[in-house]
């Protein structure tokens, strides 16, 4: 059973141009994911998907550059980007993350693909469904013939954006896994979408540097015990603003219909 890491990632940020590249501590952003996920044991391989737009050749470089395998499609039907990306590694199971966070637990990766594996029925589970860990630990663990199931059904502009939608909102056709935690974190913000996000990424390496294998709940003490770097990304963001944006959107066009 091969199970591949597959990372979105694309430089058109509106809120943080750029930002796939932008340095924590003296590595690119999309550097830092990599080697966090790398420390996953039950990841056989690592594949960025990004887009076929000009400004993300620059993401192609890096990988190249790197020895990371990259795979380029749509920028805008992002379902059928992974899909096409899960298709050319041969993947039987892929894990869904994104490029916009360096602080990803590769032991709760693990934990995912084992209880996916485990159940023969599941075609799905994720630890993002019931927010309980801090927002940027997000993961999603798919079979691939779900995934391509999801691909060529899914009709929404949502569903088509947000890749995994059509799978967790649609229980009469896939069985959905939770892994939840055992106290509730969902308040602490470590995914990077805005610049204070970025120098909170950096705050965090920096106390523990050279280690990149610390783990969800070390952070979680350090940020505790220093207020003051928890501090430098308290703000208003939503969690999964964009993926209400697009409810919203769809919404507003079935209106005027």
């Amino acid at each position: 059973m091969k199970i591949v890491g597959v990372i979105q990632a694309r430089m058109g940020s509106s809120r943080l141009p750029g930002k796939t590249l932008r340095l924590i501590n003296g590595k690119p952003l999309l550097q830092r994911v990599i080697e966090r996920v790398q420390l996953s044991k039950s990841i056989h391989e690592i594949i960025v998907a990004t887009t076929d737009q000009p400004e993300d050749k620059q993401i192609v470089k890096f990988c190249n550059t790197h020895n990371i395998r990259v795979f380029a499609g749509s920028e805008s039907d992002v379902l059928k980007r992974f899909s096409d990306t899960a298709r050319a590694s041969d993947a039987d199971i892929v894990v869904r993350l994104t490029a916009d966070d360096p602080l990803k637990d590769p032991e709760l990766i693990d934990q995912l693909v084992n209880m996916l594996v485990a159940d023969d029925s599941a075609d799905y589970a994720s630890n993002t469904l019931t927010a309980t860990f801090p927002e940027g630990l997000d993961c999603e663990v798919i079979r691939v013939a779900s995934l391509f199931a999801a691909n060529k059904e899914a009709a929404k502009p949502s569903e088509r954006e947000h890749v995994t939608s059509y799978i967790y909102n649609s229980p009469h056709l896939f069985k959905v896994l939770e892994l939840r935690n055992g106290f509730d974190a969902a308040e602490h913000r470590w995914t990077v979408d805005y610049l204070e996000d970025l120098l909170f990424a950096e705050a965090v390496y920096k106390e523990f540097e050279p280690r990149i294998d610390f783990g969800w709940k070390e952070i979680l003490s350090l940020v505790t015990e220093k207020p003051d770097i928890a501090n430098l990304n308290k703000q208003k963001a939503v969690r999964n603003e964009g993926y209400l944006r697009s409810l919203q959107d769809e919404d507003s066009s079935n209106a005027k219909k």
